[in-house]
């Protein structure tokens, strides 16, 4: 059907019911939609249309746009779970690291042996802690006590890893502190048996606190260079004034790279804080052995590693005191 003659707008209108507007369902249908009122726009510049958006406020944007949907979150207890089955497994590892870097040993060639006789080892009885229960601590070929330092290592690997877990706001941040913890069980149980802290295990924990720095933002890339160059060289002249005024050695030489490495995660304000740390847990051995009836002299060693290594994780964890 086709329209008759367009209407002149600028026309008076003439109405047939006695001169009054008809109503408005008998309006011609341009005559209300052509000319409506538009909704001002707010002083922002943003679209007044509001609709429910994501966790239930308002969000404002285009009518009839798809609301944002987030995607699958991690909560700290699966991440505590899987953090904590990887550090088991992380703690075998170390274990095996922790008696094959000392004696020259490749890390990864070769399989478990046996201590005792020698006997390569199943891939069941490798299983973490669980194979150390069923074999009730021992070979089952020679029947040789297995050291308790294996379970022992993989308990507190996975309690680094639960603790990273839950301590840690995001993913990125539980993973490398996880990270920090396992380097630091490894550097503490080689100076504390062997009284040696290997560049092989001190540089890559300084590599990786820079990677820290870059990644979660929470030490700053400059603050962690002063902090490495801070931490060396704090400890190294330590050392060589120790060396000059008593005529031997007081501290080791891997000593102030592992200080350096701290400064890398913590940053320079965080170096004092770090020694306070580690000057709080040897006393506390020293009180400890004292208590014990066991005599203290001048002349006992005492591995600085794992102090450093228990001020560089708390500090981490808690932040510098005092601030």
């Amino acid at each position: 059907m086709g329209r008759g003659p367009r209407r002149n707008p600028l026309r008076p209108i003439r109405f047939t019911n006695g001169g009054r507007r008809p109503p408005l369902r008998a309006r011609a249908p341009h005559s209300h939609r052509r000319f409506r009122r538009r909704p001002r726009r707010r002083r922002d510049g943003r679209s007044p249309i509001a609709r429910p958006g994501l966790h239930g406020r308002r969000t404002t944007g285009r009518e009839g746009a798809a609301p944002l949907r987030r995607g699958p979150s991690v909560t700290p207890a699966i991440l505590a779970i899987l953090l904590g089955a990887v550090g088991l497994a992380a703690g075998s590892f170390l274990g095996l690291v922790s008696l094959r870097l000392p004696r020259g040993e490749g890390v990864v060639a070769g399989r478990s042996r046996c201590a005792g006789c020698g006997a390569t080892l199943a891939p069941w009885r490798l299983v973490p802690v669980l194979s150390y229960l069923a074999s009730r601590g021992r070979c089952a070929g020679c029947g040789a006590p297995i050291p308790r330092r294996y379970p022992l290592m993989e308990l507190a690997a996975a309690g680094v890893g639960v603790w990273s877990a839950l301590s840690q706001p995001t993913v990125a941040a539980a993973v490398l502190t996880a990270l920090l913890g396992w380097q630091l069980l490894l550097i503490a149980v080689i100076d504390a048996e062997h009284f040696r802290l290997p560049d092989r295990l001190t540089l890559p924990l300084l590599a990786t606190g820079g990677l820290a720095a870059v990644l979660l933002g929470r030490t700053a890339p400059l603050d962690a260079l002063i902090g490495a160059a801070v931490g060396f060289a704090g400890l190294w002249l330590l050392a060589l004034a120790y060396r000059s005024l008593r005529g031997r050695e007081g501290l080791g030489d891997g000593d102030p790279v592992l200080l350096a490495a701290g400064g890398a995660w913590v940053g320079w304000i965080g170096l004092p804080s770090v020694l306070l740390w580690a000057a709080a847990a040897g006393l506390s051995l020293v009180a400890a052995r004292l208590l014990t009836g066991r005599r203290v002299s001048g002349g006992d060693r005492l591995p600085f590693g794992p102090f450093l290594a228990a001020g560089i994780w708390l500090t981490w964890l808690i932040g510098p005191l005092g601030l």
